[in-house]
């Protein structure tokens, strides 16, 4: 199926690029630890959201309240979206996922909000910050739905299909992690590298278990850190550890994988490199913001790459021979 270029179709292949920078600003809030720098909501310090003076956008004002606008536009431009396919759309499917990133995109206002009114509560923060992630990859399936589909390069469709359903899986779960790590203050939970609290492994079902935990927060406490939980502790061996898994699956995948398929795992083996090297950054820097936010950023990008290219394979095997 040939997409004929036309403005919605046009609209639809820009809008994940947008979703990706408005993660990346709400990435920003969190990694200035901005999240209450507007205490109110919907309004910003009692006055109109839209109306509030750009003279006052100040320190983390200006990255929580910017968020918020930056939000609000593109839920604007979402319900445009939503109407626009409504009216133009023939294909009952697409009007149906359309309708779906409309409710995420209304859920997730709510979700920021009451962030704000309940004071960063984990569940809730991490939650909004999973349902921006599921809200890009519908908006990425909707893309998809207006993107011409001639040039497949996979030839084992069913063996690529496994490779990208696994390695969406994977990542999309490895942000899940990252989300209730960041919004439980776990992204220096231990502050060592290569090593865990002076272990390769972590200790979790080790007898030595608490002495590993007491040696981590006396390592927090010389750098002039606070304590962290088990939890804490354990939801950062997590994220490190289904970090190197992703990137070993990728590793493994490329080597099974064809001719076709091994030029482009090798650009998302680079991506994954570059991602990994944020994480590494991000630990032996003590948590700098831009590589923080860089490293959430690209998170994104890698979920949405593998995404689109599940769906690119859906597409030819159903509808192409073997």
């Amino acid at each position: 199926m040939n997409i004929k270029p036309n403005m919605l179709s046009n609209f639809a292949r820009i809008f994940p690029f947008i979703v990706l920078s408005l993660i990346f600003v709400g990435a920003l809030v969190t990694s200035h630890d901005a999240g209450l720098a507007v205490p109110d909501w919907p309004s910003t310090f009692g006055e109109n959201m839209f109306l509030f003076p750009l003279s006052k956008w100040r320190g983390g004002i200006f990255f929580e309240h910017g968020h918020r606008i930056y939000a609000s536009i593109i839920g604007f431009l979402t319900v445009f979206l939503f109407l626009w396919t409504l009216i133009k759309e023939e294909r009952k499917w697409l009007k149906v996922l359309t309708s779906c990133a409309l409710i995420a995109v209304i859920m997730q206002g709510i979700l920021g909000g009451l962030t704000v009114k309940f004071q960063l509560p984990v569940q809730i923060s991490s939650a909004h910050a999973v349902l921006a992630q599921t809200f890009l990859l519908i908006i990425v399936g909707i893309a998809f739905a207006h993107t011409d589909k001639k040039n497949i390069q996979f030839k084992n469709k069913k063996k690529h299909l496994y490779f990208f359903a696994t390695l969406v899986i994977l990542v999309y779960i490895q942000l899940i992690i990252g989300a209730i790590m960041r919004h439980s203050g776990s992204g220096l939970a231990i502050t060592d590298f290569p090593s865990m609290g002076g272990a390769f492994l972590p200790k979790s079902f080790s007898p030595n278990f608490d002495e590993w935990i007491l040696q981590i927060n006396a390592d927090r406490i010389y750098l002039g850190l606070s304590s962290v939980t088990s939890f804490q502790i354990l939801i950062h061996c997590a994220h490190r550890i289904l970090g190197i898994i992703i990137f070993l699956t990728t590793i493994f995948f490329f080597f099974l994988s064809e001719k076709q398929g091994k030029k482009f795992l090798l650009s998302c083996l680079i991506l994954l490199t570059a991602q990994v090297a944020l994480g590494i950054g991000v630990i032996i820097l003590k948590r700098p913001a831009i590589f923080t936010s860089f490293h959430v950023l690209l998170g994104a990008i890698l979920l949405s790459v593998f995404f689109w290219n599940f769906l690119r394979i859906c597409y030819y095997k159903n509808n192409y021979s073997s």
